[in-house]
């Protein structure tokens, strides 16, 4: 999803107690903001009253770079600076996580629903298991084979719904969205030895950072603004996304990790197909369709296969 640099990150063993809980907070709170996401993500992208996807893309990737830049020096002071050696993986890593990721989201989002973007991010699990079989960083589990393909058969429904065709505006959409989906995850697996290897806040920094030059591109594809004139409402929607979403949950994530497993997070996840259809329906107006029942069981049954336990 469209979100920070990365949502799971290696993480020791849960501590115990009051500490433990406040992680657990930190996790529903995050799943909120990123439940709601897609909801603010519509009004901000509104093409009567609101922004062009690639305009808010782009101020996601520069406010991140400012806010995460600042963060990570104040932290780390000089070792916030990328060593030179690995400016050129930092640049393949900022192509799939964040310009890809978040570009594909967002138009993915601004052609389909909320509902069906809080859905469609269930798969980042999934594809994060399947690409690091592939690549051999994980070994290969029938169960969690098997959650695989029945997670991605979950998609379907959703591909084929309002008219059951491959060309409809929400079937483009949501097919965005799965791939944005699929790069996430790829970044995922490929930035894992990197951020063993040095801070999270300072990696996070580094891959907004490596986005920066796509801005000007981001803005010529179909300049700052959707409508003739951007309303109140999709300013105020695009604030939200550019501190909630993009910054705030990152660091809540960051908080979780020192006080729960890093397998504990995944789960949570789970919860932001909740919260965007019940956003969807309340703020935008959205119908509930037939599709997404069947959808719905099929990611998250895939997902908990993918992500149980022995």
């Amino acid at each position: 999803m469209s979100s920070a640099p990365s949502r799971t990150v290696a993480g020791g063993p849960a501590s115990e107690g009051g500490s433990e809980a406040s992680g657990h907070l930190a996790l529903v709170a995050v799943q909120l903001l990123f439940g709601v996401f897609p909801v603010f993500g519509r009004v901000a992208m509104d093409p009567e009253r609101g922004f062009a996807p690639f305009a808010v893309a782009a101020g996601r990737i520069g406010f991140g770079a400012v806010v995460f830049g600042l963060l990570a020096v104040a932290v780390h002071g000089r070792g916030a600076w990328p060593p030179r050696a690995l400016w050129g993986r930092l640049l393949g890593l900022s192509m799939l996580g964040i310009v890809a990721n978040q570009g594909l989201f967002l138009l993915g989002l601004a052609r389909s629903s909320a509902m069906d973007a809080g859905l469609l991010v269930c798969l980042i699990p999934v594809f994060t298991y399947g690409v690091a079989v592939v690549i051999g960083q994980e070994r290969p589990v029938a169960m969690r084979l098997i959650g695989v393909a029945v997670a991605l058969l979950g998609t379907m429904p959703l591909l084929l719904a309002r008219g059951a065709t491959l060309s409809g505006d929400h079937a483009v959409g949501n097919a965005l969205m799965a791939v944005n989906c699929l790069c996430y995850a790829i970044y995922l697996v490929a930035s894992k030895p990197l951020v063993t290897r040095h801070p999270p806040l300072v990696v996070g920094f580094w891959v907004y950072l490596a986005a920066v030059p796509f801005l000007p591109a981001f803005l010529a594809v179909d300049g700052l603004s959707a409508a003739a004139s951007v309303g109140e409402d999709a300013l105020w929607s695009l604030g939200f996304v550019l501190v909630f979403p993009t910054v705030v949950t990152y660091l809540l994530n960051l908080f979780a990790l020192t006080r729960v497993r890093a397998s504990t997070t995944a789960f949570y996840i789970y919860l932001q197909p909740l919260l965007a259809a019940l956003g969807g329906a309340w703020w935008l107006g959205e119908e509930l369709h037939a599709a997404l029942l069947p959808a719905a069981a099929g990611i998250v049954l895939g997902g908990l296969l993918v992500l149980r336990r022995r």
